[in-house]
């Protein structure tokens, strides 16, 4: 089961569970448990941008010890309407002194023409809910601020040669942000910290990578990176160990944070640990001067004051080394300030380069 809380003020906990088909591949569901901190209606949805217009919704309540639950679709910023065919089946619906519950399930391709279908790529999750009961079915109340979306990965690919791995055998290292501030008068945050590689005899591979996000800041934190840094005397590296850090991509961007462009690992919300196969390893090489630098994405959509933050990744590594050094493949454009599209663009290309050895076999 996966979980993430969709909202800044922690109050819409959705979690949920691929449910494998033994006959059709097809005719997989997935089962959501939504945990809200209300007692009137609760609204979810799938979104193809964030927004409601063309959203898969469906609204549920409890009232009076009964469960109202409606597959809905939005063809703009109104009231979405009731779908003829319900394809989302409500498993169960409660509440208490607190909460709200309600658990439903759909199958992820429903071919339906109002329903979105669900895939391995990102998904636009979209939430909504109230303090009140609708009067009647067709009566739901806007909810005004308390609604909001958020990008997950609600699929996981299977790596079935993915070996079960023992973390007693290994060492870790985590790389995490120094308790960092989460600014409250913007509503995103890229925040970028150096650290350096623990001392090594000798070259070790990386096996396994946890995100350690902290508890409670699951809706604020929305990617991890980690950049291997090249060129430039470590001095200047070592001058940011024990910095607080600095924005990413500005200007102002310390000269050393600039050398470090090589995605070395990444993580997004709905993702998982990397478990590498048994025969392979991302290398961590032995040098008094190698260092990464880690950029963290926050978002703060409620301008929430005073969350502080030191989420980050825990690295296994072994000098056990496997048959297969791993890599990273970034594709495109560099990441830059100068890469801007267009207002009212339908279609814009962003062209990369890159010298054909680095493709080589």
């Amino acid at each position: 089961m996966h979980c993430t809380v969709l909202d800044g003020e922690r109050k819409f906990l959705v979690c949920w569970n691929l449910i494998e088909s033994a006959d059709e591949r097809d005719d997989r569901e997935i089962e959501f448990k939504v945990e809200v901190e209300a007692h009137g209606y609760v609204g979810f949805g799938l979104s193809p941008n964030g927004g409601m217009a063309g959203s898969d919704i469906v609204t549920g309540w409890i009232k009076e010890g009964q469960v109202y639950f409606q597959d809905r679709y939005a063809t703009d910023n109104i009231m979405p309407e009731i779908d003829e065919i319900q394809n989302w089946n409500l498993v169960s619906g409660s509440e208490n002194d607190t909460h709200s519950v309600l658990v439903f399930r759909r199958k992820l391709d429903t071919c339906d023409n109002k329903d979105r279908k669900i895939d391995d790529s990102t998904t636009r999750l979209i939430y909504a809910y109230s303090d009140e009961d609708p009067a009647s079915e067709n009566g739901l109340k806007y909810h005004f601020k308390k609604r909001g979306s958020k990008s997950v990965l609600l699929l996981q690919l299977k790596r079935s040669n993915q070996a079960k791995i023992d973390k007693s055998t290994l060492m870790y290292w985590d790389v995490l942000s120094p308790n960092y501030t989460i600014p409250w008068k913007s509503s995103t945050m890229y925040w970028c910290t150096i650290h350096k590689v623990p001392e090594l005899s000798e070259k070790n591979h990386v096996v396994l990578v946890e995100p350690l996000i902290q508890k409670g800041n699951e809706a604020f934190v929305h990617h991890l990176l980690m950049y291997e840094c090249v060129g430039g005397d470590p001095s200047e590296y070592d001058h940011y160990i024990d910095f607080y850090g600095h924005q990413c991509h500005h200007t102002n961007m310390p000269d050393a944070m600039k050398r470090c462009e090589g995605v070395f690992l990444a993580w997004g919300v709905g993702g998982e640990d990397l478990a590498l196969p048994e025969y392979v390893g991302l290398p961590l090489v032995p040098s008094p001067t190698k260092y990464y630098m880690m950029e963290i994405h926050y978002d703060n959509p409620n301008l929430i004051e005073g969350i502080v933050d030191n989420s980050g990744f825990r690295i296994y590594y072994t000098p056990k080394l496997r048959k297969y050094d791993a890599g990273t493949l970034m594709i495109g454009s560099t990441v830059s300030s100068r890469v801007i599209v267009p207002p009212k663009q339908e279609k814009y290309i962003v062209t990369g380069h890159s010298n054909p050895k680095c493709l080589d076999p």
